[in-house]
């Protein structure tokens, strides 16, 4: 019976993955513009953000959020940008410091990560995660692109993690695993959304 659920929430998901990679792709090249620049703003003005050193963020890559801005200005304001790379054999993100759009190549899926010359990071030198997702709830879940290297990373940080989406990838519930973690917050282009309330 609960292999039979498990399933089921597999397929579920994969659906969801299939309709939202349709919903980005009827959404124009402007609209995605505004929204990004919205989230950017949102990001900018919140308290997380601004009294974090350390800021866990992410290349955006597909129909994820353009936050380059937010990077940039971490840049500005001489806090410590911390990118994730993928090491393939353990299924784990290793944050590593960038400088630089110079600090970065292409990875594994495609996916613009840190040189593996970069200066590595320890987790608890990262006092705020902004997290990508294909989708979120309304109360913290993340629908992701299937690999799990976020689901594992989510499961040894406690401090604030936040997710960055656009609003139409928020969605009231979602179907989720036990092994599952929430995130404190969400981003949208229409504001913060708190999913500890």
């Amino acid at each position: 019976m609960k292999r039979n659920l498990m399933t089921s929430i597999v397929l579920q998901k994969q659906h969801l993955r299939i309709r939202l990679k349709k919903d980005a792709d009827a959404f124009d090249k402007e609209s995605r513009m505004i929204w990004d620049k919205e989230i950017c703003t949102h990001i900018l003005k919140l308290r997380d953000y601004q009294n974090a050193h350390g800021i866990g963020l992410f290349i955006p890559l597909g129909s994820e959020p353009d936050i380059w801005p937010v990077i940039r200005d971490a840049w500005e304001q001489k806090k410590t940008v911390a990118v994730p790379r993928i090491v393939k054999q353990t299924e784990l993100l290793d944050f590593r410091k960038i400088i630089s759009k110079k600090d970065l190549e292409i990875g594994p899926y495609g996916i613009r990560q840190p040189k593996s010359s970069t200066t590595p990071l320890t987790l608890s030198s990262i006092d705020t995660f902004f997290v990508p997702g294909e989708a979120f709830d309304q109360k913290g879940y993340r629908l992701g692109h299937g690999k799990g290297y976020y689901d594992l990373l989510l499961k040894t940080i406690d401090v604030q993690k936040i997710g960055v989406c656009y609003g139409f990838q928020l969605f009231d519930k979602l179907p989720n695993n036990s092994h599952d973690i929430k995130v404190d917050g969400i981003i949208t282009e229409k504001g913060y959304i708190d999913t500890m309330i």
